[in-house]
């Protein structure tokens, strides 16, 4: 599994400046990698993907530049858990980024994580999964559905990620939930979840973009009633970071920092219950891009 943060942070390797047009190549082997940490919850994560991409338009016209489709693995670790798999994108325009995905997931035994529950009326924070010790080895499968919006007019440029998580754990008949530490939520051992992240974002000229960014949640439950698991989380608040250079073509480009604070609108421990409202959501990492196939 992975941070939510990785679902749309690799947004911020966009280039800064893009390449023109008949320079970019109709095949490509395309890859991408991203390292973050996070507090409240806490996390640590380095993913990374490879994909070889087919261009599919060459027409003129901004809507039209560096459309593609892709196919290739992806993988990620933490220090509880990690996964491989595959993913494929399709990108018909500029604006619109569409992307499945299933990795093999399996976690360690340590770090509270994976922790499975035989009720959706449980707690699930942290001092209570604190409690409950390392956690058990577990494995599964976890696939993904995603929907990129985005435009940009002048500097300002405004992205909306949808994406759609299914699971399915290897637990026990009576084990209906457990914690996704990526999501901050209590989701089905077999079922789904949504998150959503919105961002507004200035790009300047010397690397730097600004922000905000709005971040929702749910998991899907059958028969969830009035319990902890039927609630949404909601959060927001600003982004930053830097992309040092950006070269394309390279096979090391759009080296960025990038920093997220986020305070809680809606949780059902961290506005007051069990975390001070004042604490926000913490990501620090760093991401950077890269073509393997040199440009003619």
């Amino acid at each position: 599994m992975f941070f939510a943060l990785t679902v749309s942070l690799f947004l911020f390797c966009s280039p800064v400046a893009m390449a023109e047009d008949s320079e970019i190549p109709g095949n490509r082997l395309f890859m991408e990698s991203l390292t973050g940490a996070r507090l409240n919850p806490m996390g640590l994560q380095t993913r990374f993907g490879l994909s070889y991409r087919r261009r599919l338009f060459t027409m003129d016209g901004v809507l039209f530049q560096d459309t593609y489709a892709s196919v290739g693995p992806i993988a990620n670790i933490t220090p509880g858990n990690g996964g491989i798999g595959g993913q494929v994108q399709v990108m018909p325009l500029a604006i619109l980024r569409l992307k499945a995905s299933y990795e093999l997931f399996g976690s360690f035994g340590v770090f509270r994580q994976i922790h499975a529950f035989e009720s959706l009326d449980v707690d699930y924070h942290d001092d209570a999964l604190k409690a409950l010790g390392s956690g058990n080895s577990r494995m599964g499968g976890i696939g993904r559905l995603e929907a990129l919006l985005q435009m940009k007019l002048g500097p300002v440029a405004a992205r909306n990620t949808f994406a759609a998580h299914r699971y399915d754990m290897k637990v026990s008949s009576t084990e209906v939930a457990f914690y996704d530490q990526s999501l901050d939520l209590l989701v089905p051992t077999r079922g789904w979840a949504w998150t959503n992240d919105t961002d507004l974002l200035v790009m300047m000229p010397n690397g730097f973009t600004v922000g905000a960014r709005w971040s929702a949640g749910k998991a899907l439950h059958d028969n969830p009633g009035d319990s902890v698991a039927a609630k949404a989380t909601h959060r927001v608040g600003p982004i930053m970071a830097y992309t040092f250079f950006n070269e394309p073509g390279s096979v090391f480009n759009t080296p960025t920092l990038f920093f997220i604070s986020q305070w809680q609108a809606a949780h059902p421990y961290r506005t007051g219950q069990e975390q001070a409202a004042w604490l926000p959501t913490l990501s620090i990492g760093f991401a950077f891009t890269g073509d393997l196939l040199p440009w003619d």
